[in-house]
């Protein structure tokens, strides 16, 4: 973690700081993948929208680029889940609605895994090796069939009562 401070100390202030909160966003994803199951790993990076919901196209880009370059620097490899469960979080936190997609595809007998996210119809991160995988989950999961408000009947106001 030191060679990530250092390298983000180069930075001008505002990227140095938001290299360093993904780098600590980067560590955290990667001990979710380590120490819990997939279903709770993903809750990680699936949290609520900030109050104020945007699709800042600036905000995206730096903070793609944020992640990216801790990744670079970090002492262990980070992967396409790493990133993407780091990414999706961040910007979530931002009131950006990232979401994260899970793909898989065979080659030959065995299986590979790979993750992306998107903000819209846009992929941000993984673009480039998810070509051939096939999607199969997106997190959080789109509502297909919001749920309506129901107004309570006459008949169970009145028993209430």
């Amino acid at each position: 973690m030191l060679r990530v401070a250092w390298r983000a100390l180069a930075l001008p202030g505002n990227e140095s700081r938001q290299v360093i909160k993904a780098a600590v966003a980067l560590t955290s994803a990667k001990l979710a993948i380590r120490f819990f199951p997939f279903a709770k790993a993903v809750e990680r990076g699936s949290v609520p929208l900030a109050k104020a919901p945007r699709n800042d196209a600036r905000i995206i880009d730096e903070w793609v680029r944020a992640v990216r370059r801790a990744a670079y620097s970090v002492p262990w490899r980070s992967v396409c889940f790493d990133q993407g469960l780091a990414l999706q979080r961040l910007l979530r936190r931002r009131g950006v609605a990232a979401v994260l997609c899970y793909g898989g595809s065979q080659d030959g007998s065995s299986l590979k895994a790979h993750v992306w996210v998107k903000v819209g119809q846009k992929v941000i991160i993984g673009e480039e090796e998810m070509q051939g995988h096939h999607l199969l989950a997106c997190y959080p999961a789109p509502e297909r069939n919001p749920p309506k408000r129901r107004r309570p009947s006459r008949r169970s106001a009145r028993s209430r009562a």
